[in-house]
């Protein structure tokens, strides 16, 4: 089966194309660089990961969208106290749909886990966005979420299992080469992989 697969170059998105590969799906990597600040080391880790699969990767920028006043795009506001982008998912499903259709692919595929933080990770989401979209392309897409009764330690543990290489991954939201250590995906995965050595 054909599928678009939503990858940030973060360790979800990559453990799901991982998943995708192993389970003989032909994975269509696609990465929207939104304007958020961490849009370049995203894009880095999101070609070492399409290297390491062996997949041919796909970015699409709307990073205009980033002017917005966002703590993940706007550079003057804080991404600790603001990391809520309102309808992300929404958004960057809406764009994977489209570029399905160009595609002639069927089916769209994302990251969500269990432990959603924010409403549009859920699976009532998922459900909700996946009727809008096919009223709105009139096609018939499917969203799949296989990691979306996992939490976070359980995907990390899907990619040590397999061998991934997690080190080539970027969870920071600030974007700087080196990890913040404060923002909330820096502080989830040091806490993580903690637990885990």
């Amino acid at each position: 089966m054909k599928v678009i697969c939503l990858a940030s170059g973060g360790i979800d998105s990559s453990v799901l194309m991982l998943m995708l590969k192993r389970m003989r799906h032909e994975v269509f990597p696609l990465h929207i660089n939104y304007g958020q600040k961490a849009a370049m080391m995203e894009q880095k880790s999101f070609y070492k990961i399409c290297e390491f699969l062996k997949i041919k990767p796909e970015v699409i920028d709307i990073s205009n969208i980033g002017k917005l006043s966002i703590g993940l795009t706007k550079p003057d506001l804080s991404y600790s106290d603001s990391p809520f982008f309102p309808a992300r998912n929404l958004l960057l499903l809406t764009i994977a749909s489209i570029y399905a259709h160009t595609k002639s692919i069927k089916v769209i595929s994302i990251g969500s886990l269990s432990n959603s933080i924010f409403p549009d990770q859920t699976k009532e989401f998922m459900k909700s966005s996946e009727t809008t979209l096919n009223i709105a392309i009139q096609e018939q897409i499917k969203i799949l979420t296989p990691l979306i009764d996992l939490n976070k330690r359980e995907v990390i543990e899907l990619a040590r299992k397999y061998n991934f290489p997690l080190e080539i991954t970027y969870s920071c939201h600030i974007g700087s080469p080196d990890p913040c250590g404060k923002c909330m995906s820096c502080k989830e995965r040091q806490t993580i992989e903690k637990i885990q050595t």
